[in-house]
This record gives C-alpha cells, sequence and structure tokens, in this order.
C-alpha cells in the first residue's frame, strides 16, 4: 500500500465532509426513550463533485491548468480503488484562530480528544484555535470542537476525531495545509455526455473514507 498526495492542480467543484461518529441509537424497551450509545472508530468521509473536466483546463469555480481531465484520470487509475490511500487536502478550510508560534505537541502517551500543545513565541492569547479549525498531527486529520485560549505559550485543544496513535512530543502541527489520509470507497466514473459543447468524460464524482489506522 502508498499513500499518494492529491494533485495539486485538481480542484473539486463542490466538497462535503461527514463526520460519521459511529455511534449506535437505541430506545430503552419501557419508556420507548432514545438513547445514543458512543463507539470507536469515529473517522471522516468526503464526497467531492467535478464538472466540465477538460484536457485543456477547468470551468466553474475549479483551478484551470492544461490536461486537468487526464491528469484525474491517470490519478484514481494509479491508486487502484481500495487498494492505495490518497493524502487529501482539505479544500475548504477557513480556520479561523490566531495559530501563533510554532504550534507543537507537548508531552508523549498523549490519547483521546484532548491534546496539549505548546506554540513557543506567542505566549498569552484567546481564541488561538477556533472552533471548526483544521490541522494535522501525527498524519492525522483533526477538528477543534471548542476554541481555545493559549497562556504562557500553552493550550489544550478539543478535538476530533480522537488521537489513533500517540504523537511524540514536540511533533508538529500543520495548521496552514492540513490534510488527511483517506481511501476510495467506491469506484471512480466518468460521466461522457455527447453533443456540440459538451467534453468527453468530463463529469465525476468520488466518495472517500478516512483509513484510520493506514
Amino acid at each position: 500500500m502508498t499513500i499518494y498526495a492529491w494533485p495539486s492542480t485538481v480542484v473539486p467543484n463542490d466538497m462535503s465532509v461527514e463526520f460519521s461518529s459511529n455511534a449506535a441509537r437505541n430506545f430503552s424497551p419501557f419508556t420507548g426513550t432514545p438513547r445514543g450509545i458512543g463507539r470507536d472508530a469515529e473517522l471522516l468521509r468526503v464526497s467531492m463533485s467535478f464538472r466540465f473536466l477538460r484536457s485543456a483546463s477547468q470551468s466553474l469555480g475549479a483551478a484551470a491548468d492544461e490536461n486537468t481531465r487526464s491528469t484525474l484520470m491517470g490519478f484514481l487509475a494509479k491508486v487502484s480503488g481500495p487498494e492505495h490511500r490518497i493524502q487529501l487536502p482539505m479544500f475548504a478550510r477557513n480556520n479561523l484562530g490566531s495559530w501563533g508560534g510554532t504550534p507543537l505537541v507537548a508531552g508523549a502517551n498523549q490519547t483521546g480528544k484532548l491534546l496539549n500543545i505548546d506554540a513557543s513565541g506567542q505566549g498569552t492569547s484567546s481564541a488561538y484555535a477556533f472552533a471548526g479549525d483544521w490541522f494535522t498531527v501525527n498524519g492525522e486529520l483533526k477538528i477543534v470542537t471548542d476554541t481555545a485560549s493559549i497562556t504562557s505559550d500553552a493550550a489544550t485543544l478539543s478535538i476530533w476525531p480522537p488521537l489513533r496513535s500517540s504523537p511524540d512530543d514536540n511533533a508538529a502541527i500543520d495548521h496552514t495545509t492540513p490534510t488527511g489520509i483517506f481511501m476510495l470507497e467506491r469506484d471512480p466514473v466518468f460521466l461522457n455526455a455527447p453533443g456540440p459543447s459538451a467534453f468527453p468524460f468530463a463529469d465525476t464524482s468520488l466518495l472517500l473514507i478516512e483509513d484510520p489506522y493506514q
């Protein structure tokens, strides 16, 4: 299994992210009251759609680049369905926290939905990491669930999904170009819509699921 970086020149027209909690819902046999039970394996699903792909350019909000359709086709063929993995960027990321200094993991052996960090040079700041901000640590894509302040260069981030492996002390935190490791959940299909103004195999959609233990 190989992890391939997503081609930087190929940008989806639409992208959606599903927070798959893997929680179970059941009902009390006595009162009929619904209840939720949390389970492991929380992960992310991503769907992307591409329209009007051309050999020469892309349009309608997607990046312009030569041979975009061919680039995407070749990349997906190389990924070979579920055989390999994709290092996928968060195209719609819009982090609102200040994220000053150099954020690093503070302390080894951390697990769960809390992550202690330090940020040398930041000092004290409110809204250091904003709820909804994305970042990557230890190769895992995370979203901040509660706005966190930083005091004396130290902060505790509430995150989701939880840490699947413990990052090393002083491991880097990437909040500028966060990525996650995903696999294709279904094989891609390119639509060929013939006609005088159509582009051959111009439309496709992709469904990907995060690989939590790549």
